[in-house]
């Protein structure tokens, strides 16, 4: 998101002054410069809606900034080289306005950075602080037939007994595939063979970006398979096991991608 925002800010001032050389009026200059990225980004839009606030941001930040360019030069067309203070302040406040948002949509998208997140947010020294929007909470008759259906599976993994370890969600890399290897035990510490094994990875703001990993069995106990991620921010991991008429889900730690 933030990259189109930015390219078409910057393809908006390249035309501009592009018909500027032409000797073409601010104000025509600012419509046109401002009609070509929102037109096109409308139809990209279409192809995969990113959600009515995402598109509201846009439209904000390319009629501002055409806003802005045609303010500037219609004064100097009029022969004042000098704006007054007035424009000044609003032309700095769309400014700031504009680079908050950014940073807010950055840090929703991708948490606090951590080197900043240390320094800012209690225990950041001790690493692991994830600051990305984790998504909404249901709540209703739904949300509580899903807390039973949650402590009923739970119940059934205690009596199971089964220990996962999973290795290799530590080493994600933005579009970089990595070999997952996951080992389950039963009860007695015994490698369980023969087992249904899933990981299922999902961004908890857009349930539809779900990835389903099926597993492939190795040595005794042991389960691989290949992951690549191809969107940055925070992931939820939940690990699958069936064997026999038992079946049981484990959760792992957030798995947290950063953008390249």
């Amino acid at each position: 998101m933030l990259t189109t925002v930015f390219s078409g800010a910057a393809v908006i001032v390249v035309l501009f002054y592009g018909l500027r050389l032409f000797k073409l009026p601010a104000y025509w200059c600012s419509v046109i410069s401002a009609s070509i990225p929102l037109l096109a980004y409308f139809f990209f839009a279409s192809r995969d809606w990113p959600g009515l606030d995402v598109v509201a941001m846009h439209v904000t930040v390319f009629i501002a900034t055409a806003f802005v360019l045609n303010l500037i030069n219609a004064r100097r067309r009029a022969g004042n080289e000098k704006l007054h203070w007035a424009p000044k302040l609003f032309i700095g406040f769309f400014l700031a306005l504009f680079l908050v948002l950014g940073g807010f949509a950055y840090m929703a998208t991708n948490g606090l950075p951590e080197s900043i997140a240390r320094y800012v947010l209690p225990n950041g020294m001790h690493g692991g602080v994830h600051t990305a929007f984790p998504g909404v909470v249901p709540h209703g008759e739904e949300a509580a037939k899903g807390i039973s259906e949650h402590l009923k599976q739970q119940y059934q993994k205690n009596l199971l007994g089964w220990q996962v370890s999973v290795v290799g969600l530590e080493r994600l890399t933005l579009d970089q595939s990595a070999e997952i290897t996951v080992r389950v035990r039963d009860r007695a510490g015994a490698p369980l063979t023969g087992a249904d094994v899933q990981l299922v990875l999902s961004r908890p703001a857009r349930r539809d970006a779900d990835l389903v990993i099926p597993l492939s069995p190795g040595v005794p106990g042991t389960y691989h398979g290949t992951l690549r991620l191809t969107a940055p921010g925070q992931w939820t991991a939940l690990l699958r096991v069936e064997h026999g008429t038992g079946a049981a889900e484990f959760e792992q730690p957030f798995v947290s991608v950063g953008a390249p």
